[in-house]
Parts: C-alpha cells; sequence; structure tokens
C-alpha cells in the first residue's frame, strides 16, 4: 500500500571515510565510531532520520564488519 507523506521532506546524502591503524576488532570499532558521531554531529543529522548507512572496506580489513559495529553505536 502506497501512502502519501505531507509536508516537506529533505533528503541528505553524505560521504565518510576514515582510516583503522590495524586490522584489529578494537580498531576498526575505534574508526567506525569516530565516523559515525563525526558525520552526525557536523551535519545535525537526527538520528531517528537516519535512513541507510553503506560501509565499504579494503580486502586487508577482515577482523570484522563495520555494519555491525554501526548497529551497537548510540547517539542522542
Amino acid at each position: 500500500m502506497l501512502e502519501k507523506f505531507e509536508g516537506n521532506y529533505q533528503l541528505t546524502i553524505i560521504r565518510g571515510a576514515t582510516t583503522s591503524k590495524d586490522n584489529s576488532v578494537k580498531e576498526m570499532e575505534s574508526a567506525v565510531v569516530e565516523l559515525i558521531e563525526e558525520l552526525i554531529t557536523r551535519n545535525n543529522i537526527v538520528v531517528n532520520n537516519l535512513l541507510s548507512i553503506t560501509f565499504t572496506v579494503t580486502n586487508d580489513l577482515d577482523a570484522c564488519f563495520p555494519a555491525s559495529i554501526a548497529r551497537k553505536c548510540k547517539k542522542s
């Protein structure tokens, strides 16, 4: 079922990048959390309005999946 949305809605697309000092869960977690918090803060993102985040990594970073870290992030 399709719903018609009323009001003004804005779609914002933001790209960010970071590096991990080491291929370890701890270092990747630190980099992902820092990146997400910076993107939210610098762009005044309302977390409840956040629809999607896409992660890509290079082949040498395989200690964990960044998305699994992001799912645990909470910022008010």
